[in-house]
């Protein structure tokens, strides 16, 4: 007869088999539905098991080898020399519970990343049937190598229970098995066995190996425990080179990673790391003698780690690589949570502190590499507003907390190489523009505002191969020279005296003509500013609106405008200089149009004997032409030019 004890440890046995069940069945349902749409989480299967490795990583480090053939036999295999499993390792990945530790060292770290929970699932996207090899060890129990299916292809609760028991009955028998008394702990002596069933495991294996080479250089410099990662398919080994570097708060450290790729020379990448307790930021650099050159950062590459990559931080726009074991992310590890909740919240406000830990360090770097001379210093400069903000981050904490306090410190940074080649800020002192980037949706109308522009004030404007990154990263307060702005500072100048003295060697009006051909490449921009701005020299050297201007056909003499301008009548100011290559259409002035003017000034002051002595100087210009010019002035003045008795 059974007793209620009996009964309620068979229930308790019962629900505890469902819950595992359902926990499996519920993450693998998600994980189907996710599997070829979303862009995170077929790239964590490879990082779920190199972390699993870390975590059993001897003092010495953890070598991983793995083997992918996507070309034949189909299958990723995942080795590494760590420590054995325990058998509470191997239930809890039998029945895929989490083993992360909250609790912290000496140091404040917290001393496992979590294995075999939520994450380890997502290697079943590889495949829904693993095999795992591996020695199990206790304290006081030999060492026993064991070989286990792990199956969690089916869809139904029943099905799934059956399974998980299938997977544990064939590692109950442990201690009836030989002793495996051959065990060296620098041997692979664990493995994890995926086949490739299809083209959606396939892509997913690709994807996961892509981002691990993009971002592997980051992790090694973040976790010490890692010693080497070879991709046998690919014919490289990743050496984590500097693992054992010790780290000083606030001083800036280089570490360098090795690639050995069969049949060619090492390639050394180099990490400068800047670290203060847990909190560290990275940022790829290059050294050449003496010159340290700042490099990008792959745009697939997460901004968040958390000893590996939080994928899906990538929109987390931050200029460096940030890390901490003890940030608090979300259950896909995609981010971080930064909202700003009513209550508080002990996990939020940790991740908070971290992130302002990681803005101070920023600020260290940023000042040394400036001081420094490091190169491309721009890199440094990448940080813009979220479009559309991840449930995980509150746009108001990141514009207010993170991007204005850091854009504030960038403006009066001298990280813009100049056309000249000298290290400038944006902001002067007195937060007025200094540095201006060539603004303008078109790649072909920026590269020529700054080509044009680099002949008057070459040294507030961005080096030529920049001009493209200072225009997606230049904000608000950045100087953004637009055509219009341009033209604002053609329009400034108010004479063609004062904007040669600005473009020295440079001719003031081939300049302008130059100009003007620049603002004819955005036709819409051309006509608003061409009618609103003074930027049309006359022929008195001033600056007017086209509108306000006339053409001049080119065939009137020089002394009829001087004679119309004795007269009082200003033509200079009227017609445009002749050098000006603009389209005035019919709005052109000649010399018919001047004869005549001539003429009815001419008979407009003569009129009155008085007026006409004020215009004496005016009258003998007329004489002297009639004299040197007779047969040309009879053609044109007829009316007078034998008749010259009254003028004179």
């Amino acid at each position: 007869m059974t007793t209620y004890k009996e009964r309620f440890d068979s229930s308790q046995n019962k629900a505890h088999d469902k819950n595992i069940a359902t926990k499996i069945l519920r993450d693998m349902n998600e994980l189907r539905s996710k599997a070829e749409d979303s862009p995170t989480i077929p790239r964590r299967w490879i990082w779920e098991l190199i972390q699993n490795a870390k975590d059993v990583a001897y003092r010495e480090g953890v070598n991983i080898e793995i083997f992918c053939d996507d070309d034949f036999d189909l299958y990723i295999e995942f080795q590494h020399d760590g420590q054995p499993f325990t058998a509470d390792n191997i239930r809890f990945l039998i029945e895929q519970i989490s083993t992360k530790d909250r609790d912290e060292d000496s140091e404040g770290r917290r001393p496992t990343t979590g294995k075999f929970g939520t994450g380890f699932m997502t290697t079943h996207l590889l495949s829904e049937i693993v095999t795992v090899k591996g020695v199990a060890k206790e304290p006081e129990l030999t060492y026993k190598k064991f070989n286990l299916k792990l199956d969690r292809s089916y869809y139904e609760l029943a099905e799934i229970t059956a399974s998980v028991n299938r997977s544990k009955d064939s590692v109950s028998n442990l201690d009836e098995l030989p002793t495996h008394d051959d065990y060296n702990q620098d041997d692979f002596n664990t493995s994890f066995y995926y086949p490739l069933l299809d083209d959606v495991s396939l892509t997913i294996a690709k994807k996961g190996l892509d981002d691990l080479e993009k971002s592997l250089s980051f992790a090694f410099v973040f976790v010490k425990e890692i010693e080497s990662i070879n991709l046998s398919n690919r014919l490289k080994t990743y050496i984590n080179t500097d693992r054992n570097n010790d780290s000083t708060d606030d001083e800036v450290q280089f570490h360098n990673i090795t690639i050995q790729s069969a049949g060619e020379a090492d390639t050394i990448l180099t990490i400068a790391k800047i670290s203060r307790r847990l909190t560290s930021i990275a940022v790829p650099i290059e050294i050449d003698a003496e010159t340290i050159t700042v490099l990008p950062i792959d745009k697939d590459v997460p901004k968040l780690f958390c000893d590996f990559p939080l994928i899906g931080t990538e929109i987390f726009s931050f200029p460096v690589v940030v890390n901490n074991p003890n940030f608090n992310p979300t259950d896909p590890r995609d981010g971080i949570y930064l909202t700003n909740p009513q209550r508080s919240h002990a996990d939020i406000d940790e991740n908070k502190t971290i992130i302002q830990e990681a803005i101070d360090l920023y600020y260290i770097l940023l000042d040394h590499a400036s001081l420094n001379d490091w190169q491309n210093l721009h890199y440094l400069a990448k940080i813009n507003s979220i479009r559309e903000m991840p449930s995980w981050l509150s746009e108001t904490y990141f514009n207010d907390l993170v991007l204005k306090p850091i854009r504030k410190k960038l403006l009066h940074a001298k990280i813009v190489k100049n056309a000249d080649g000298d290290l400038k800020s944006i902001l002067k002192e007195d937060n007025t523009r200094f540095m201006w980037f060539p603004s303008a949706l078109r790649k072909e109308i920026r590269d020529e505002i700054w080509k044009v522009g680099s002949k008057w004030f070459s040294h507030v404007l961005p080096q030529k191969s920049e001009i493209d990154l200072w225009y997606h990263l230049a904000w608000d307060q950045c100087g953004k020279l637009t055509l219009d702005q341009f033209a604002d500072f053609v329009e400034k100048r108010n004479t063609i005296e004062e904007l040669q003295k600005v473009l020295h060697e440079n001719d003031a009006i081939e300049w302008l003509n130059d100009f003007y051909k620049l603002l004819m490449l955005d036709e819409k921009e051309y006509h608003a500013i061409i009618s609103k701005r003074k930027i049309v020299p006359n022929q008195n050297g001033d600056f007017y609106k086209m509108a306000q201007l006339s053409q001049d056909d080119g065939d009137i003499d020089s002394e009829f405008k001087d004679i119309l301008e004795g007269f009082g009548y200003e033509i200079k100011s009227k017609l445009a200089d002749e050098g000006i290559e603009l389209n005035f259409e019919d709005d052109t002035i000649g010399l018919n149009e001047i004869v005549k003017e001539i003429v009815s000034q001419v008979e407009e002051k003569t009129n009155d004997r008085v007026l006409a002595e004020h215009y004496r100087g005016t009258f003998d210009l007329i004489l002297s032409y009639f004299s040197k010019n007779p047969s040309r002035s009879k053609d044109l003045f007829h009316l007078f030019s034998e008749k010259t008795h009254f003028i004179r």
